[in-house]
């Protein structure tokens, strides 16, 4: 089967449109992908999730763009656990948002401008793959294709694209990236399950941040005599909230050790740590990488004394957190999650 990869250095018709997909033109196409949708009778849920997702004004005032508008029959297929968290669950929305536009390319494609093999980039930055005969995008038949709007081409199909997310935990994150081997070790020896369902943001040091670590300060780390304070400052990483990098504001935000991570913005920091990586999403969260290690009492770790460092969290440091800070708030209310630990006498 040839591949073709869209966009290429060399072609192609999308690589030349979404980058006019990516700028709103600020008026509302008189017949757009939006008022198609809306308008059609077998896209309802297709409609209620664009308008949860915030995205249609998106579809009103982008283009060209080609839409794969998964059917109400597609969306009675997906599993309730995933549904619900996509549709009942605000921590998701940005999640939401990422399945909706892993759904458009940015360019106009008619049926008769795809070809069996193709790999084209969506908007959400993942690749979809068609096959033909029968047309189908991910294996997924094409039902009502063609469909012409002012700002492009609509496509009806029959089941709901997946992306990466979906099948991948904020464990899997982890160790899939390379430059992120020495915080799995280091999780797995604390016991830290990345992987519980919940509602989470994790800072990841990457192995550049690590190194500028001693090699006694590792030793340390990865010696019996430091798993409380392995295990404090690995939960010093997790914030109890799906926050990603637009839905930050400069305050400071409760970590699951008990302290507070300082935010600023431009570039997105946590305490003194730049976010190099951002906006990875899981199924249960969002991890974003950082260029340093961090210490949980807001001392900078390279100047630690490891022996001396007490496990139990300083006090007396105040703060506030929130997606504003209200959402926080709410949590606090309730009670916040927790992640779980394989050794018990490391349990919070």
């Amino acid at each position: 089967m040839p591949t073709t990869k869209v966009p290429t250095s060399a072609s192609s018709k999308q690589s030349k449109n979404s980058s006019k997909a990516s700028k709103s033109s600020k008026r509302a196409f008189a017949n757009s992908a939006a008022r198609f949708v809306a308008s059609n009778p077998n896209l309802i849920s297709l409609t209620a999730a664009v308008l949860r997702a915030g995205l249609g004004e998106a579809l009103a005032t982008l283009g060209p763009i080609t839409l794969f508008a998964p059917n109400d029959s597609a969306f009675r297929q997906v599993p309730l656990p995933l549904l619900e968290l996509l549709l009942l669950d605000d921590e998701f929305i940005p999640h939401l948002q990422d399945l909706l536009l892993y759904h458009v390319l940015g360019g106009r494609f008619f049926s008769f401008d795809l070809s069996d093999g193709l790999i084209a980039t969506a908007l959400n930055e993942e690749t979809l793959t068609v096959t033909l005969p029968p047309i189908a995008v991910n294996g997924n038949d094409v039902v009502d294709a063609d469909n012409a709007v002012d700002n492009g081409m609509v496509h009806i199909i029959d089941a709901v694209l997946t992306p990466s997310w979906v099948f991948n935990a904020l464990s899997d994150r982890v160790a899939i990236k390379s430059n992120l081997s020495i915080l799995l070790s280091l999780v797995v020896q604390a016991g830290v399950d990345l992987s519980v369902p919940g509602g989470f943001t994790l800072l990841a040091p990457t192995n550049e941040a690590f190194g500028q670590l001693t090699p006694l300060q590792l030793a340390f780390l990865t010696s019996p005599e430091g798993a409380d304070t392995l295990l404090r400052i690995l939960t010093y990483y997790v914030l109890d909230g799906v926050f990603t990098s637009t839905e930050l504001v400069p305050i400071q935000y409760p970590t699951l050790e008990g302290g507070f991570v300082t935010v600023s913005l431009y570039p997105v920091m946590f305490n003194d740590a730049r976010v190099v990586e951002a906006d990875v999403l899981a199924n249960n969260g969002v991890l974003h990488a950082i260029n340093k290690v961090l210490d949980p009492d807001f001392v900078p770790i390279t100047a630690l004394p490891w022996q001396n460092m007490m496990p139990s969290r300083s006090k007396g440091r105040g703060g506030r957190a929130g997606r504003g800070g209200e959402r926080y708030e709410k949590k606090q209310k309730k009670g916040g999650k927790g992640m779980g630990m394989a050794k018990d006498k490391h349990a919070r």
